[in-house]
């Protein structure tokens, strides 16, 4: 998926707590065969390996933040608003784990720092610097001739919510 999809006009997105599991769905698949992709899918690397798995997550609104009353609110999250996703995105449906961490590290010779704990196999990733995860993901967006990012706040946020209130 790429960053040039149509964005939707705002008269389109639906507030997607609004739907059913079964019209959620038809609009992810809507969305994936706008971008020419399967609802969830790997891109192929260089190096013939596939990248992380990823779900295409379709354009729509939501009410990002929680209110006071809500189990685990934090200030910073008040108060809640509508929000606008207005472009479909794809994200990775599992953190990155450890051995697709490792074949960045292999193929760049990124050391790993020895004072740190460090997982391996198909456990997360974990010890890496905000820099480490830019370096991952230009080498992932190099690799692969499509461009990964982090997910923005309200993104990441659309997306864990997948189409609740809460």
């Amino acid at each position: 998926m790429t960053d040039t999809e149509i964005l939707l006009p705002e008269s389109r997105l639906c507030f997607v707590d609004e739907l059913s599991r079964d019209a959620l769905k038809r609009l992810q698949q809507e969305a994936a065969e706008v971008a020419g992709v399967e609802a969830h899918f790997q891109d192929e690397m260089e190096n013939g390996q596939l990248a992380p798995k990823l779900s295409v997550i379709p354009a729509g609104r939501f009410d990002m933040g929680s209110e006071a009353q809500e189990l685990g609110h934090s200030p910073d999250e008040a108060p809640r608003h509508p929000t606008i996703i207005r472009k479909a995105f794809a994200i990775g449906i599992y953190p990155v784990m450890a051995k697709e961490f490792e074949v960045f590290r292999s193929a760049t010779e990124w050391c790993l720092r020895p004072e740190l704990i460090w997982h391996k196999g198909i456990y997360p990733v974990i010890n890496v610097r905000m820099q480490d995860v830019k370096l991952y993901l230009e080498w992932l967006s190099a690799q692969t001739g499509e461009r990964y990012r982090l997910p923005t706040e309200a993104e990441w946020e659309y997306t864990a919510r997948a189409g609740s209130t809460t």
